[in-house]
């Protein structure tokens, strides 16, 4: 079932409109339907189910038709040292599937690169997140050093 991330969802909600990147990835790259059942999720627990009711060129509309709230039910966080961008994607991916609580990047003598934490890194993650069906997104922290 395909999965939308709307961050101001909300249990109350009997209607949700999707207007960013998402409404043309299910339209043009899914090729979404009207009536396909689809999840709306927030990264915060909260999972709505509904049906897909409207598409036009700008946006979708969805009918919420049940919710659940769950609790995070994996309490591991990993730190490390940061490493080439191209390994850091892959363990920002692979460490949101798996429903980590937290991620502490550090940086370190041997960082390969100048990082600098940008919106790249949480199209990653909000990615993962809906690939995944997993209904919590992991908080990011940055250290500057191995001491902080």
């Amino acid at each position: 079932m395909r999965a939308f991330f709307l961050e101001d969802a909300d249990v109350n909600a009997l209607e949700v409109k999707i207007d960013d990147y998402q409404h043309h990835h299910y339209v043009h790259v899914l090729r979404g339907k009207l009536d396909d059942s689809v999840l709306v999720v927030n990264g915060k627990g909260l999972k709505l189910c509904g049906k897909v009711t409207n598409i036009s060129k700008k946006s979708l509309e969805i009918s919420i038709e049940s919710y659940s709230l769950s609790e995070r039910s994996v309490m591991t966080e990993i730190a490390i040292g940061i490493p080439k961008k191209d390994y850091l994607i892959d363990i920002l991916r692979m460490a949101t599937e798996i429903g980590v609580l937290a991620i502490h990047l550090i940086s370190v003598d041997r960082t390969p690169w100048k990082f600098k934490y940008g919106e790249r890194f949480d199209k990653v993650i909000m990615a993962a997140l809906l690939q995944s069906n997993n209904l919590h997104l992991p908080e990011v922290y940055i250290y500057s050093n191995l001491s902080d």
